[in-house]
């Protein structure tokens, strides 16, 4: 049982200093965000090339943006970012699909040694905001037309709160006509 308890121990020791190598970065919903390269400092600012990924469930690479001596180019992904300062990486009105695990892999001169480093992104929940229109109604010949355009005819809420009204009321009325000609025929077999 001691063994068990000091490979648990172990095991979550590992886990948390995995956990640690990946830098966390927190952003808004329909904010940006930039993403720095951990792979980059000072001492190796010289580099054959450098691109940055995103990685999906299956540790697949989804290419973003890469810079070398040609220039900068973007992949063809459908999300637009640029580089910032130490190569990071700007990403401007994310989303929840923006969250995830992003690659930054730097491909280093002859001689020299490439250099992988993940960046953890978490995006705060994003809110859709409902926009509330109030709508006046004018009493004039064009008020009550139907709109020709999306064929929509507006009731003003007072006749709708009228129409529900009725339609409970009829409701009531024919439960109770129900309940009544059932006792009716409830107390007339009885009698016979």
């Amino acid at each position: 049982m001691p063994e068990v308890t000091l490979l648990i121990c172990l095991c979550q020791l590992l886990l948390v200093r995995y956990a640690a190598l990946i830098p966390q970065v927190d952003a808004d919903c329909n904010g940006n965000v930039t993403l720095p390269c951990p792979a980059v400092n000072q001492e190796n600012m010289d580099f054959l090339a450098l691109a940055w990924y995103k990685e999906d469930s299956n540790g697949k690479r989804h290419g973003i943006i890469r810079k070398s001596d040609d220039g900068v180019m973007a992949f063809e992904n459908g999300r637009t970012a640029s580089f910032g300062t130490m190569h990071s990486l700007l990403l401007n009105w994310v989303n929840a699909s923006d969250e995830g695990t992003y690659l930054c892999a730097m491909s280093a001169n002859v001689g020299g040694q490439n250099k992988d480093a993940r960046v953890e992104l978490t995006v705060r929940v994003c809110r859709t905001e409902v926009q509330l229109t109030t709508v006046n109604y004018v009493t004039s010949s064009r008020a009550n037309q139907t709109s020709q355009v999306c064929n929509e005819v507006h009731i003003p809420q007072t006749w709708s709160l009228l129409g529900f009204g009725a339609v409970a009321a009829v409701k009531i009325l024919l439960s109770i006509i129900t309940i009544k000609v059932i006792r009716s025929r409830c107390l007339k077999r009885r009698r016979s």
